[in-house]
């Protein structure tokens, strides 16, 4: 097998499908952050897959994005890779990559340019000399450097690049970290939005419960007017309307 800086598309690979590469804690950290984010963000209209097999029709070898998006209905749950068999395919609305330390830039390079070349968006997040950076390679080649702007692709999530550590903000301004801290935040968030229906629940029972207790009492009132009114009939007098 060729040498990392060696590798290229074409190159003979072991079944992409049963390739199981390590990595760091870091890595599996951001990565994670950006597609979950993604996939709360972009809601059900599409799916978000990490690490997700590519078959292009270019005839090259597979290739697994840190992140890929797809409409919802392309692929059935469960799929372990995404063999693209017409022009129809779609492709990915956008692939986002998260170079580890064991990436080298020319394969990085050889990625993006693929990605070109198959007309996908992608992004690329970069974590060097205790900095982040995003930059974005467009099917037109070019390279950009994208800052902390939200990307319209994942739902106008926004990367800050600001410190050491990658943190995912949300439109809404809430902000996450890629600590797996995130994971525990969205949990909290979770149990409170369940508590807080529970809550809602209880409270419309509680209404419908009173509103049914005022509708038998004035049938019950409405029932005993009813009853007198025939009484004094009975005894020839007519009850005031």
């Amino acid at each position: 097998m060729p040498a990392v800086d060696e590798y290229s598309d074409d190159d003979p690979l072991f079944d992409p499908d049963e390739l199981q590469v390590p990595e760091s804690p870091e890595h599996r950290g951001a990565t994670d952050l950006v597609a979950v984010m993604a996939a709360e963000l972009l809601g059900p209209s599409s799916r978000v897959y990490r690490d997700m097999n590519w078959y292009p029709l270019d005839g090259g070898n597979a290739v697994a994005p840190d992140v890929m998006i797809l409409p919802a209905e392309v692929l059935p749950k469960g799929a372990k890779s995404y063999k693209q068999e017409s022009a129809a395919g779609p492709d990915p609305s956008v692939v986002v990559e998260i170079p580890s330390d064991t990436d080298t830039f020319s394969s990085l390079l050889g990625k993006l340019e693929r990605y070109a070349r198959l007309g996908v968006v992608a992004y690329v997040v970069r974590s060097e000399g205790g900095s982040i950076s995003v930059m974005k390679y467009s099917p037109d080649g070019q390279l950009v450097l994208w800052g902390n702007e939200p990307i319209p692709e994942l739902g106008e999530l926004a990367l800050d690049t600001s410190g050491p550590q990658l943190v995912a903000i949300r439109p809404d301004g809430q902000t996450f970290r890629s600590d797996h801290e995130w994971f525990h935040q969205l949990q909290q968030q979770a149990e409170a939005e369940a508590l807080r229906a529970e809550i809602e629940a209880k409270r419309a029972e509680a209404e419908a419960q009173r509103a049914d207790t005022q509708t038998a009492r004035a049938d019950t009132g409405e029932r005993r007017a009813a009853a007198l009114a025939e009484q004094l009939r009975a005894m020839g007098v007519e009850p005031v309307a």
